[in-house]
């Protein structure tokens, strides 16, 4: 198994077989995602590194606290998504190289995955190949994933098949909007002021009604990030030329994530997350096209109204019994699974 480093990995994505496919997989499993990610996580003690199959297509990008002999994954709460990077379809694959894992000369005794697909044979492959080396792996649930597939589907029959009560608000709220204010839309384009944009949403966060950001700083790295990929999609809902809502979607290989919207609460009568939702959904619909729109991780109501089918992101905990320090973790592991097993039972018998 080899090791690589984040800042090397951005000059060879041409030459390493798991990040060939980096333009078709996803925007979360990009070399600048988990630099991103990694340089949150720093605050923490945890260093990123890349763990690859000696043959290059398959690889996982891991972080390990200083000193500690613990492995998880490159995500932090920002993080929708992860898996394997490379062929994850590839079950034997996986499987060999979840087991590869526990036998590293740095003699781990524990790892903790997170925002993996259930669904994926990958998932369970790599329960598998934990529990083959002797170690204990409990799948747990992480985040709900609203989604819906609108393939070749139009804004206007998009709008159609909502529900009347989502519909009904819409109109309302544009009337109303149209009669007692003036307002516009700023929707980014390239080569526009992002700055401007990215001030407009931070001060449209600040009067929100949402906690501040554990990491104030993280989320304007996003926005550059996407900007600089071209998965960008912004926009600015201005009422009486002050910023009433704002939220940035990001479109890559034909998935659309809205990642963040916020609203100021001093204009919640004109529903502005609403007003302004429709409108990126309009044109993300009728230029983009994507195949798939998801609302990122999270189980709120509203999402429901919006998009049709709900998925789950789990996590896996894998900790070596035989390990000092991973002892006393096997039994909180074994206390788990037994709670666990109703809910979980499609991971719990070997493949």
């Amino acid at each position: 198994m080899r090791r690589y480093s984040l800042p090397d990995l951005a000059d060879q994505v041409d030459t390493l077989p798991f990040l060939s496919d980096s333009r078709s997989g996803s925007f979360f499993a990009l070399p600048k995602w988990f630099e991103l990610v990694s340089e949150c996580l720093s605050g923490s003690g945890y260093a990123t590194t890349i763990l690859a199959a000696d043959n290059g297509c398959l690889a996982l990008a891991g972080c390990q606290m200083d000193g500690k002999k613990s492995l998880r994954s490159c995500t932090n709460l920002y993080s929708t998504e992860f898996d394997f990077l490379g062929d994850s379809s590839n079950i034997e694959a996986v499987r060999s190289f979840a087991r590869e894992v526990t036998i590293l000369p740095i003699r781990l005794h524990s790892v903790q995955l997170e925002g993996l697909d259930p669904v994926a044979g990958s998932f369970r492959a790599a329960l598998v190949g934990l529990r083959s080396a002797g170690w204990l792996a409990k799948p747990y649930f992480g985040w709900a994933v609203w989604h819906e597939r609108l393939v070749d589907i139009s804004f206007e029959r998009y709008l159609s098949t909502r529900d009347a009560a989502l519909r009904n608000t819409w109109r309302r709220k544009q009337a109303l909007l149209s009669k007692t204010a003036e307002s516009r839309w700023q929707i980014y384009q390239p080569g526009d002021d992002l700055e401007s944009l990215i001030s407009a949403y931070e001060n449209v966060r600040e009067r929100s009604w949402k906690k501040p950001e554990p990491f104030p700083h993280f989320i304007g790295r996003v926005i550059r990030l996407a900007d600089s990929t071209g998965a960008l999609r912004m926009g600015v809902l201005f009422i009486n030329e002050i910023p009433a809502a704002a939220q940035f979607w990001i479109v890559w290989a034909g998935r659309a994530t809205i990642y963040k919207l916020v609203y100021a609460e001093e204009y919640a009568r004109f529903s502005p997350g609403t007003l302004l939702t429709m409108e990126m959904m309009r044109r993300i619909l009728d230029k983009d096209k994507p195949s798939i729109i998801d609302f990122g991780r999270g189980d709120d109501g509203y999402k429901k109204l919006w998009l049709n089918s709900r998925g789950e992101r789990w996590g896996i905990e894998a900790v070596n019994p035989r390990a000092f320090g991973g002892l006393s973790r096997s039994f909180r592991i074994l206390a788990g699974m037994a709670r666990n097993t109703f809910k979980a039972k499609r991971f719990y018998d070997d493949a």
